[in-house]
């Protein structure tokens, strides 16, 4: 397994968990823990976010240059649409309506209208981004970049990149405090 995202389907909590080599998503009950499905996406999936309301699953597919969206009742592969070079992780802005998507090989983020699933734009970031999170105010987009060892925050309002941040060595998780005021950096 590689990433969780919790998403409530109907009356019961279920996670969704990517796994790369098989190359598929296991659906688990929250409650039980019991496997609920097990869903074949894109190659080496790696990221995973749900929408605001619960009713959908995005899976980034690094190997597969590919994004997946599950119905998270059904359980099933809605679409699968390009994602940029190497999507690894991967974010909606709070309103739910545009997917950030980190590009690792592509050094960029691939910024998607969450509706139609259509290319709006890509952002140039840091050497290896990783993940990327959006901030409980909906006015940043924090991208983690391994390799240049700093943290790109995204202005969500103008979708550039206003502010580069050094941090220690291989950055990789991230959350923003409730009150958006502060950036917490796992290295």
């Amino acid at each position: 397994p590689r990433a969780l995202g919790a998403v409530r389907a109907g009356p019961d909590p279920r996670i969704f968990v990517t796994n790369e080599k098989p190359n598929d998503v296991t659906v688990l009950d929250a409650t039980t823990r019991a496997v609920v499905a097990t869903i074949p996406v894109g190659k080496r999936p790696r990221g995973v976010t749900a929408s605001p309301d619960g009713k959908l699953v995005y899976v980034s597919n690094s190997n597969s240059d590919s994004l997946s969206v599950i119905d998270a009742k059904t359980l099933t592969v809605l679409r699968t649409v390009p994602a940029g070079i190497d999507p690894e992780g991967l974010t909606l802005n709070r309103a739910g309506t545009t997917l950030y998507v980190v590009n690792e090989n592509e050094l960029s983020v691939t910024i998607l209208d969450a509706a139609t699933l259509e290319i709006k734009k890509k952002i140039a970031v840091g050497k290896e981004p990783e993940t990327a999170v959006a901030s409980p105010d909906g006015r940043w987009i924090a991208v983690s970049n391994e390799t240049s060892d700093d943290i790109h925050l995204i202005e969500v309002a103008s979708d550039t990149v206003v502010k580069q941040i050094a941090v220690p060595k291989n950055p990789r998780g991230m959350r923003f405090s409730a009150d958006s005021r502060r950036l917490f950096v796992a290295s």
